[in-house]
């Protein structure tokens, strides 16, 4: 074993002794960069990959994530002044379930489980005070959890109950919220975060619940104000975006159809709608031709011999008188008839409601690439 090495080391002496001076340097230099090269390998696959857990977080829920990873002894980085945390990404999403199951992040909002702990000293009044602080961070953390949301605050003013009717005074809301770059809140989305907010106060109504975007838009106008011309003015708005819907999908297939006759981006399409929104109840009844159902005859026949019992009242009755004959006495005689006929009534009832949205003019126009619709057209096939 030892000769062997021995051979092998004058080996590597003759090559190096055999070697020129720069042929010395560039074996040396490269000897170095691989070995650099392999340590740097190394060290970057035995470090972990980092991935985002949270970003955008609040200074207190980015505070018990931190000390929830100490605890654990798990690797993290902070980025974006401590607003987002990496971890290692293999464990990002089991660190995910096991803070969920805590309750991290809160969202910046105190929720019910404030009321857990018992404060000693703590009067009704301040305990109240608490459970709307509570309500109010529960409310946003279900406003937050909707797709267009990106962050929400929720204040509540529950008025002090008195004891005169007259002198109460009705509970209100104020919904602040932060929308996603790029995303709006529909008329049906904000009555829904209304009625939301609505259902978790008491006695509050939806007309004192106000929302407001960070531009300081008012979402809730119009919505539960019950006054006609606002209800009016929703319901123009609301046809209108129906219209534009409409044209929309109208220029969408017909600009898809001659894109694959003359090519993309070849063509420019415009449509305009005016649609219907009038509901039309239609009642009619239709008579056929009378039968009969039923009918009823009725025939009186009277005979009278002019023959009578007794006389006059007086003393001309009470006389006696000779007989005289009467010539040429007749009787009277009457005929009645009645007739009684019920008639079938053949009828067509219909009752039909014609339901809004009816296209009653529709304009379009369309502006082709006239030398590129020419080329398409001579290399059409002739019949």
């Amino acid at each position: 074993m030892k000769e062997i090495l021995l051979k092998q080391k004058e080996k590597a002496v003759s090559f190096w002794n055999r070697l020129s001076s720069l042929q010395k340097v560039l074996f040396v230099g490269g000897t170095l960069l691989i070995i650099s090269l392999a340590v740097i390998l190394i060290i970057s696959m035995s470090k972990p990959n980092y991935a985002p857990l949270y970003t955008d977080l609040d200074t207190q829920d980015a505070a018990d994530i931190t000390a929830y990873l100490k605890e654990q002894k798990v690797l993290y980085k902070l980025e974006g002044g401590g607003s987002t945390i990496l971890v290692p990404e293999s464990q990002k999403y089991d660190l995910r379930l096991a803070l969920a199951d805590e309750g991290i992040p809160k969202g910046g909002s105190v929720g019910f489980e404030s009321l857990n702990e018992t404060r000693f000293g703590e009067t009704e009044s301040e305990r109240q005070v608490r459970y709307t602080v509570a309500l109010q961070g529960e409310l946003e953390r279900t406003i937050r959890q909707l797709e267009a949301v990106d962050d929400a605050r929720v204040h509540i003013v529950k008025p002090e109950s008195s004891l005169f009717v007259e002198e109460e005074k009705e509970a209100t809301a104020a919904v602040l919220v932060k929308l996603k770059p790029g995303t709006r809140l529909n008329a049906d989305q904000v009555n829904g975060m209304v009625n939301l907010v609505v259902g978790g106060v008491e006695g509050l109504k939806p007309n004192n619940v106000t929302v407001v975007d960070t531009q300081g838009n008012i979402l809730s106008a119009g919505l539960a104000s019950g006054t006609e011309n606002e209800n009016i003015s929703q319901l123009t708005a609301r046809q209108q975006e129906i219209e534009r819907e409409y044209e929309n999908k109208i220029e969408k297939s017909i600009k898809e159809m001659l894109d694959q006759i003359i090519g993309q981006g070849k063509s420019v399409v415009r449509a305009s709608a005016t649609l219907d929104f009038d509901q039309v109840e239609i009642n009619r009844e239709t008579y056929g031709d009378k039968s009969i159902r039923s009918q009823e005859v009725e025939e009186e026949h009277t005979t009278d011999n002019g023959t009578s019992v007794g006389g006059e009242a007086g003393s001309s009755s009470n006389i006696p008188q000779y007989e005289e004959e009467e010539e040429n006495s007749t009787g009277a005689t009457s005929d009645s008839t009645r007739k009684t006929t019920n008639y079938e009534v053949d009828q067509e009832k219909e009752h039909r409601i014609a339901a809004p949205g009816e296209v009653k003019q529709l304009s379009l126009s369309v502006v082709l690439d006239a030398e590129k619709a020419l080329y398409r057209k001579t290399r059409l096939p002739t019949w």
